[in-house]
């Protein structure tokens, strides 16, 4: 089995897999119950696991998009706490009022590994599937676009705040269905 030494993630639209606590889409209930629970046993396996830290990056807006009733915000918001408290995520919030540039289209992960073929590469989703990306030119590019996202990014208790906040503007009813 390949272990990755230094995940990151780029998260530029709501979060869907890993970063997700509940799913949210026009699925039936019975799929919707099936796909929770395959990913909280995904995120079970990577918690329970002596992985490296990873780093999570999501634009602010996704923190006050709603996604079903204030309950279920309630709930993405802390397993998003839960994440950052577990000390095996780095979760950094990119500010709105935050000169940062284009974040791109399509969650961007990047990975390193100490064994295997491929010692890096970068997983790049798309609407309809995804692509690994291997050569090394392609790869500096999903770098430096991390990299730049890394550096605009809150710190983590700045980004922790950001995620109270909003958390807390849901509680109040400040955040509505639109």
């Amino acid at each position: 089995m390949r272990t990755s030494s230094s995940p990151a993630s780029s998260r530029p639209a709501p979060t869907p897999g890993t970063w997700s606590g509940r799913c949210c889409r026009g699925a039936g209930r019975e799929e919707v119950d099936r796909v929770v629970e395959l990913r909280a046993e995904r995120q079970l396996r990577l918690m329970n696991r002596p992985l490296p830290k990873v780093t999570a990056l999501l634009e602010e807006g996704v923190l006050h998009r709603r996604c079903g009733n204030a309950a279920v915000m309630d709930e993405q918001l802390t397993h998003l706490l839960r994440a950052a408290h577990c000390g095996k995520v780095s979760l950094r919030i990119l500010p709105m009022d935050r000169a940062y540039g284009a974040t791109p289209p399509h969650p961007i992960t990047h990975l390193r590994f100490r064994d295997g073929e491929h010692a890096e590469l970068a997983y790049v989703e798309h609407i309809n599937g995804a692509n690994y990306v291997t050569r090394p030119r392609a790869l500096d590019d999903y770098r430096n676009v991390l990299a730049n996202l890394r550096h605009a990014a809150a710190a983590e208790d700045e980004s922790v705040d950001l995620i109270l906040a909003a958390q807390r503007r849901f509680s109040a009813g400040e955040l509505r269905a639109g």
